[in-house]
């Protein structure tokens, strides 16, 4: 037998009980989603305060605005956790395919500077999952993580194992 300190898992979806209990067995105390993130992040924190049974953290979700935004479906927190990404099917999902307008950018902006401000681990940006995105709006989350003191995480778009789609997938 082996004892260690517990992992640190940076990229869980599942931030369930159940998904939770099955990640204590692997060794991971804390459980954190910087890809998705939530928004609320307030939201986030209180449905986790009190009955999580790890270590719990979360980014403020750039797709949790563009979901409020585009689709007026508010995520309640983690997407992953309310089922709102799904709920966006009925609206169309635009805000996986739609190009923000300008005033939406700066709602944006507005939303993400004050989930940063609640308690967001970062900002999380899953562009992968929208790659229409302009690439002014992921530029604007990046001069916020820089403005805030924070930092970015991402799921990439474009990708491939074929140059130079990969790269394009950085810029």
């Amino acid at each position: 037998m082996i004892a260690a300190p517990g992992f640190i898992d940076l990229h869980a979806h599942g931030q369930d009980p159940y998904s939770e209990k099955v990640s204590i067995f692997d060794g991971r105390t804390t459980q954190m989603d910087l890809e998705g993130g939530a928004l609320p992040v307030s939201a986030y924190f209180d449905a986790k305060a009190g009955v999580s049974l790890s270590n719990y953290g979360v980014s403020v979700g750039h797709s949790g605005a563009r979901l409020l935004l585009m689709d007026g479906i508010d995520p309640l927190g983690s997407p992953m956790m309310t089922h709102a990404l799904e709920k966006a099917a009925a609206t169309g999902n635009q805000w996986s395919i739609k190009l923000a307008t300008d005033d939406e950018l700066d709602a944006i902006d507005d939303l993400v500077r004050q989930g940063v401000e609640d308690g967001g681990v970062g900002i999380g940006v899953m562009v992968g999952y929208y790659p229409n995105a302009r690439s002014e709006g992921i530029a604007r989350m990046a001069r916020i993580a820089a403005e805030t003191g924070s930092f970015l995480t991402t799921h990439p778009r474009y990708l491939s194992n074929i140059a130079p789609s990969g790269v394009l997938g950085q810029e």
